[in-house]
């Protein structure tokens, strides 16, 4: 057992007053967080590196349940260590990876839908005014507006020109709403009744409610469907507008779903370097960035998509398709 689990063992004893059988850890020995298995159930405990952004967790968690919201729920936290409920041993990528086609659709709305319940909670308990706005950064906004340059560097590969203070402008945040932020599958639970549930929420802040759909829709490890994708976004657009019109909510998504899809896919490629590609089961079993072939293209199919229909984007459509053929091509290492 490392020092966390140790320590986590004495945070269960002094909070709880309970005595642990068992300690696991699902995310690998360098993550926070640990599960305790309990005489009478199990929890998971963790210790943030960042005090205040501990308590905040704390306190989005306790009024979010309170709401009745998908999340787990606080049982302790003594402004050190946060001890909440244990929604389940399966992510829900981990149920993405196995689950047959055609139930992914109802799988992938119940995440949506969770979402939505977590942002209306939110709304209803004035979040907005406890967490602070996101990704306003103009440095990281224009990173992001540009990143299909790092990609080229990447891979030599030449890149189109996008308009890209347009593209800023489009990306900043305007009408903000507190959102989860960092909803990938890995932070998702599916349940045995198919209904999905939120933890991790030590990111949350107001932004555009939808790019928490972006986080998870153009995630590696959300599978590629097409027709499933396109059915999914004409249902739910309307749960996110908050106050846009349709017509450019829609074209936000794309915009920023293209992008966020090559950020991810950057992030790849540098984990991966001049390395080979790593074990799948190994990326899905830890949650780690999908370093593997498949995961990247994947983002190049889904971003050459959502590229060709966003209206500042158009210019990538194509060249993600060289993207993902000079990475189906390159010599395997």
């Amino acid at each position: 057992m490392t020092g966390v689990g140790e320590d986590a063992v004495q945070a269960c004893k002094r909070l709880l007053g309970m005595t642990a059988l068992r300690v696991e850890q699902p995310g690998g020995r360098l993550r926070r967080s640990v599960r305790v298995l309990l005489e009478d159930r199990n929890v998971i405990v963790t210790k943030r590196r960042h005090p205040a952004r501990a308590r905040l967790e704390a306190e989005v968690l306790q009024a979010l349940s309170d709401q009745g919201a998908p999340v787990p729920r606080l049982l302790c936290f003594d402004g050190a260590w946060l001890i909440q409920e244990d929604l389940g041993s399966t992510r829900l990528s981990q149920t993405l990876a196995a689950i047959r086609e055609a139930d992914a659709e109802g799988l992938l709305q119940n995440a949506i839908s969770a979402l939505a319940a977590a942002q209306q909670a939110g709304r209803e308990r004035r979040l907005n005014r406890q967490v602070v706005a996101i990704g306003k950064n103009a440095d990281w906004i224009e990173t992001l507006a540009t990143i299909h340059r790092r990609i080229g560097e990447q891979l030599q590969l030449s890149v189109p020109a996008l308009p890209t203070d347009r593209l800023v402008a489009q990306l900043r945040p305007h009408r903000l709403a507190f959102i989860k932020w960092d909803a990938r599958p890995a932070n998702a639970v599916a349940r045995a009744d198919g209904s999905v549930a939120w933890f991790d929420w030590e990111h949350c802040g107001c932004r555009n409610p939808l790019d928490d759909v972006v986080w998870l829709l153009c995630d590696e490890y959300t599978p590629d469907l097409p027709k499933t994708e396109e059915r999914l976004i004409g249902h739910i657009l309307p749960w996110f507008l908050n106050g846009s019109a349709q017509d450019v909510a829609h074209d936000y998504l794309m915009t920023f779903g293209a992008l966020h899809g090559a950020m991810r896919l950057s992030l790849i490629l540098t984990e991966k370097a001049n390395g080979p590609w790593w074990d799948p089961l190994h990326c899905l079993d830890r949650d780690s960035v999908g370093v593997t072939l498949e995961m990247a293209l994947r983002l190049c199919r889904r971003s050459a998509r959502w590229a060709a229909r966003g209206s500042l984007t158009k210019e990538l459509g194509d060249w993600f398709e060289e993207v993902a053929e000079r990475l189906a091509t390159a010599p395997q290492t």
